[in-house]
């Protein structure tokens, strides 16, 4: 028995993959039978099955069956996302790091924000998710003036804060709001840091929140969509997103300052 093709089989059985999972559940013969409205011989077929795979016993579902369902899971988050995201080929995701394209199907939940108007101008649902937050930490390659008295104000509250831009959005706020920067970077519930690559992404994760926007593979930033995802799967996708981001950045403080006017 190729035991490799037949555990295969069973991940594109979709009747085998329910009695898996109801046996899993602690369902029995006949709750089986009758909730999926399968004849005996079927039923049999299927136990059959799925016992020479050694994926049930007599104590029911074994190690190996959970680790088929999960494999089972994993399959249908990814697609999933694929159908909220069935626009993924127009975007660059290639600075997402590898590992966590390997976890996408953690954003399975994820949603289409797509703004009609105000383009350029943050969407009204962020910036409540901002101003709720308790922890916020995001990365940036666009700028929008709003953001400058909402994140100081915001910092003067206490709430933890951890921003990184590119070497291009910095450059604009040190000409633009150097005065605020100063201010910023002086609470010690701020943190500020210059990436020393520009990521072809903007993002943001809050204790209860996490959006993403892209660049289209033409090199121009969506404006109009953000993708969004509030599930505890898709905050831990963010904040690990965040980290690698912060990871190949340059912390700013003061004398980074002095040294980037000099």
């Amino acid at each position: 028995m190729d035991v490799k093709m037949d555990v295969l089989s069973i991940l594109q059985s979709k009747r085998t993959i329910e009695v898996l999972k109801e046996l899993k559940m602690g369902s029995n013969k006949s709750e089986i039978k009758a909730k999926l409205k399968l004849s005996n011989s079927t039923l049999l077929q299927i136990f059959s099955k799925l016992s020479s795979l050694e994926l049930i016993s007599e104590e029911g579902v074994t190690t190996k069956g959970e680790l088929v369902l999960t494999c089972c899971s994993v399959v249908e988050r990814y697609f999933e996302f694929l159908k909220k995201l069935d626009n993924i080929n127009e975007y660059c995701i290639e600075d997402i790091p590898r590992k966590l394209l390997k976890r996408l199907y953690e954003l399975s939940e994820i949603r289409v924000v797509e703004r009609k108007n105000d383009t350029f101008r943050p969407h009204l649902e962020f910036m409540e998710a901002i101003l709720n937050a308790k922890e916020i930490y995001g990365y940036s390659t666009i700028f929008f003036p709003e953001y400058v008295n909402t994140f100081l104000n915001l910092a003067r509250e206490g709430v933890k804060i951890e921003l990184c831009v590119n070497r291009k959005t910095f450059e604009h706020i040190i000409s633009n709001y150097f005065k605020e920067l100063l201010e910023g970077i002086s609470y010690t519930n701020v943190k500020f840091y210059v990436s020393k690559k520009d990521f072809r992404f903007s993002m943001v994760v809050t204790d209860r929140y996490f959006s993403i926007s892209f660049y289209f593979l033409n090199g121009f930033f969506d404006y109009r969509r953000d993708f969004v995802c509030l599930s505890e799967d898709g905050l831990r996708w963010g904040k690990d997103l965040f980290n690698y981001v912060k990871g190949k950045s340059i912390r700013v403080d003061e004398d980074y300052i002095k040294r980037t006017k000099q």
